[in-house]
């Protein structure tokens, strides 16, 4: 269902925010596998990682971040 709400035309950018680290990289995983440009953030990564994914959103790179 979130996919498909994601792909409405009038949803240029959005964050999900979800409780824990594995539920972010499962659900950035698939969307991905559904062809939407995702990026995700997470407490285990590195700050720059999480720095370089934040400018990839700015950037327009990706349109969803998790």
């Amino acid at each position: 269902m979130l996919a498909h709400l994601l792909r409405e035309p009038d949803v240029r950018t959005a964050i999900v925010f979800c409780n824990r680290k594995t539920t972010v990289r499962e659900l950035a995983t698939s969307l991905k596998r559904g062809h939407l440009k995702v990026g995700q953030i997470h407490g285990d990564m590195e700050q720059r990682d999480r720095i370089a994914e934040l400018e990839r959103f700015k950037a327009d790179e990706i349109n969803i971040l998790i």
